[in-house]
């Protein structure tokens, strides 16, 4: 089954419109983020999942962009590569994402539970995003 992560929106001129749909996905423990790591990530959207042609399908009849966000389970960093365009990976900082330090605590709690849900950890880590929507808006 192929789905979307989260549908990110906001209100423009008094409306509400999606500004971009998100694939989310968590960096492996301990792992260092470097390019080939970046790839694989990629690939793993593009090719084995096809993940990346399901968000840019959903994208495309919003009118808007599909995105990844790369996540540290501790919310200290965050990628985002555009899938619609293809764009190569920018590097965000919590203060760059805006993430409030309210939505960095329920990152955090979610990261360490058990039951750790990508859906909630997008919920967390996109709360009053982003600087890679000003775009969009």
């Amino acid at each position: 089954m192929l789905d979307v992560d989260t549908i990110e929106w906001r209100y423009r001129n008094g409306e509400l419109a999606p500004v971009g749909v998100m694939e989310v996905t968590r960096v492996d423990r301990g792992r260092t983020v470097d390019a080939h790591y970046l790839d694989a990530i990629t690939r793993r959207f593009e090719q084995r999942d096809l993940q990346a042609q399901a968000a840019r399908k959903v994208a495309e009849a919003l009118k808007t962009k599909a995105y990844i966000v790369l996540f540290r389970q501790d919310c200290s960093e965050f990628r985002v590569y555009n899938l619609t365009d293809r764009a190569g990976w920018a590097h965000y900082t919590p203060q760059q994402m805006r993430v409030p330090a309210k939505a960095l605590k329920g990152c955090l709690k979610i990261a360490g539970s058990d039951g750790f849900s990508r859906l909630q950890a997008a919920k967390a880590a996109t709360t009053n995003t982003a600087t890679f929507f000003s775009d969009a808006l």
